[in-house]
């Protein structure tokens, strides 16, 4: 990850000016120093001093030098000079090499703060690098929605591997093959596993009838989403049961449905209103295209009978209005 980055930061270097002709001499003399592989002219060109004043060519020399061993201490001080005056790509830098303990000693606490800094900085390299981080859940409590929402943003602004993984996650979370579809083919001109991931959705089920026919949930995947959330019932009653909650109880319970089109969240969101239900709809976390209706239902019975035809009266429901019925949970102290 380390040369990885830093070549990135030296692509850059050469593009990202300072705005006077002076600093753009500096980065332009140390960008061409360091590809001819002349380290030491290259750290004529600028002192530690005068980073504060030139802070793209103190970036630049910092990540040019630590591709060469005898320099990379230098490399190292510049590279921090940098990034504490601000340099988004130098925090995304040493916030990587902060985690995996390269070049400099291991604290992860403080390479996902520079991550973090570069994320509010507008750093798509941070944002990526960050989104890793909550996926892998190793550093910080893992948080996919979190994840995604970084992904998304990385992928906004142009990163060319954030797509893939933003794919990969949202279908994780939402199962939703449009969205899906549109990171892969996002991903796909530079990410193999991207193009191969886009070629899968268009023509393997559950997505290929999908996104031909044009309906969120189709007539095919009706009787697989009744079989998962029958399942899915069946265990929440057996939790609820163990916590002491009785079968001839009557419980509120919290639903949510997942639709990609406003009008079929809207309309169903009213039917739901009109069974005396509190419902709301609004775009899913980290999602602009797939939208969650949510609400809390009047008390229904919990014996299995009843869950059960509750279960699948809610899934046709969601069904009518294009939607897929995601599952129910409860308070059992009401």
């Amino acid at each position: 990850m380390a040369a990885t980055l830093t070549r990135r930061l030296l692509l850059l270097a050469s593009v990202l000016f300072s705005g006077s002709c002076y600093a753009e001499d500096k980065e332009q003399a140390i960008f061409d120093f360091i590809t001819q592989g002349k380290p030491e002219e290259a750290l004529a060109v600028l002192s530690l001093s005068e980073c504060e004043r030139y802070l793209e060519a103190c970036a630049s020399l910092g990540a040019g030098l630590l591709e060469y061993d005898p320099y990379a201490e230098s490399g190292k001080k510049f590279l921090s000079r940098a990034a504490e005056g601000g340099h988004a790509q130098a925090k995304v830098i040493i916030g990587g090499f902060l985690i995996e303990g390269t070049l400099f000693d291991q604290d992860p606490a403080a390479g996902i703060a520079l991550l973090e800094e570069a994320v509010e900085l507008g750093a798509s390299e941070g944002m990526f690098y960050l989104a890793n981080e909550y996926t892998k859940g190793t550093h910080v409590e893992k948080d996919d929605v979190k994840a995604l929402e970084l992904y998304a943003r990385a992928s906004d602004m142009g990163h060319i591997y954030a797509p893939y993984n933003a794919g990969v996650l949202h279908w994780d979370l939402y199962k939703d093959c449009r969205t899906t579809e549109r990171y892969f083919e996002l991903g796909a001109t530079y990410v193999a596993d991207a193009l191969k991931a886009l070629e899968e959705i268009r023509t393997q089920e559950p997505c290929a009838s999908l996104l031909e026919s044009g309906r969120y949930l189709p007539d095919t995947l009706f009787d697989d989403v009744l079989e998962l959330q029958a399942s899915a019932t069946q265990e929440t009653l057996d939790g609820l049961y163990e916590y002491g909650v009785s079968e001839t109880d009557e419980l509120k319970l919290k639903y949510t449905f997942n639709t990609n089109d406003e009008r079929m969240a809207e309309s169903l969101a009213e039917t739901l209103i009109g069974l005396g239900y509190s419902s709301e709809f609004s775009y899913a976390p980290g999602s602009d295209s797939v939208y969650v209706v949510s609400g809390w239902t009047i008390p229904v019975p919990v014996s299995r009978e009843s869950a059960a035809n509750w279960t699948e009266s809610m899934c046709r429901i969601g069904f009518s209005h294009d939607a897929e019925f995601t599952g129910w949970g409860t308070k059992p102290a009401q």
